[in-house]
């Protein structure tokens, strides 16, 4: 008895898959229709040659008809393991048709994600684009600007130079000024130095300080010491006691001299000269008043250019020919000497 074979059919699909995925799958469904109707045809014919070649005899006994079953189970056995091999190549190839299609899926999505990457670096190129142009007209009118305020500065500048020389110029001009002004005050101070030595005389004695229409420091006789003028007296006797000294210098718009120092006493005692007697000497402008002894301008006294033996009397006079610092000697104011005469120069001298 020959046993009964069932032929399965194998159909491939996918839900919802786009149109090139059926015309796929309906390839794939026509390649195993084809196998198993070759397959078919092969299994009939195998089994008309089976027939053919059986003896009726050999089917009448139980011992063929085993052998027969067997041999059908092997041929069987052969064609499942066909259809296996069948199954499996079409399993392979629906294997690599999906793998295609998901590589072609990756591929699209991939062109997607590049078209959408280029889209978005276009539009970023484009911003550049613009950025630049704007940062390039900034730059322009930076550069614009800068030129503007270039040639300000240089204008600046040639204005600065300007202003500095003319200052430089005005500076030397009040300097010229203030040395002017200094000297006309100087010379009003000397002027005004110069009325005020006029108005002490009485009558002034032009001819005495400007011979020749020349005016000098100091009358002629009289010897200039910083910036004052001295006469030392060296006419013949009779000479004068003390007030007459003074009235005679205050005739030539002076005063008996007053000592303020040391280098003034050595001044006086480099000009006077031994005369008549050793107790003979030069009246200054010194008395005593109430123990105490003061200069003719009401100053108090601070010198002691005593001698030993200063003698006694209230008015001073200068010894010649002794030490600058031992030479006062206290007198009678009635004694007739010489004497000095102390004055302001007529001229003040820098």
């Amino acid at each position: 008895m020959e046993e009964e074979i069932n032929y399965a059919t194998l159909v491939l699909r996918k839900v919802a898959s786009a149109p090139k995925d059926k015309e796929e799958e309906q390839t794939i469904y026509s390649v195993v229709k084809l196998q198993e109707s070759a397959a078919t045809k092969l299994k009939e014919k195998e089994d008309r040659a089976v027939i053919s070649e059986v003896n009726p005899k050999e089917l009448a006994t139980p011992l063929s008809k085993v052998e027969a079953a067997a041999c059908c189970h092997s041929r069987l056995l052969l064609v499942c393991l066909g259809i296996l091999c069948v199954v499996l190549a079409v399993t392979i190839v629906a294997m690599a048709i999906y793998i295609i299609m998901g590589m072609n899926k990756q591929e699209a999505n991939l062109s997607a994600e590049n078209q959408q990457l280029m889209e978005v670096l276009k539009n970023q190129t484009e911003q550049l684009t613009a950025d630049i142009r704007v940062l390039k007209n900034q730059t322009e009118q930076l550069t614009a600007d800068n030129r503007v305020l270039k040639n300000q500065t240089e204008q600046l500048t040639a204005d600065n130079r300007v202003l500095k020389n003319r200052t430089e110029l005005m500076t030397v001009e009040i300097g010229n000024l203030e040395n002017q002004t200094k000297h006309l005050n100087r010379q009003k101070d000397d002027l005004n130095w110069t009325l005020g030595v006029i108005l002490t005389f009485n009558s002034f004695p032009v001819k005495e300080f400007c011979p020749d229409k020349q005016c000098q420091p100091c009358q002629g006789g009289w010897i200039l010491y910083q910036k004052k003028c001295y006469l030392f007296y060296d006419k013949p006797a009779p000479w004068k006691t003390w007030t007459q000294s003074q009235t005679y210098c205050k005739d030539s718009g002076a005063d008996l001299v007053v000592i303020d120092n040391q280098q003034e006493q050595e001044f006086i005692s480099n000009n006077t000269k031994y005369y008549h007697s050793e107790h003979h000497g030069y009246w200054i402008g010194l008395k005593e008043s109430n123990g105490n002894f003061f200069w003719i301008d009401g100053r108090r006294n601070t010198l002691g250019y005593w001698l030993e033996t200063g003698g006694s009397g209230s008015y001073v006079l200068v010894i010649p020919d002794k030490s600058p610092t031992q030479s006062w000697k206290r007198s009678s104011p009635e004694f007739q000497l010489k004497f000095i005469c102390e004055s302001e120069a007529l001229i003040r001298l820098n």
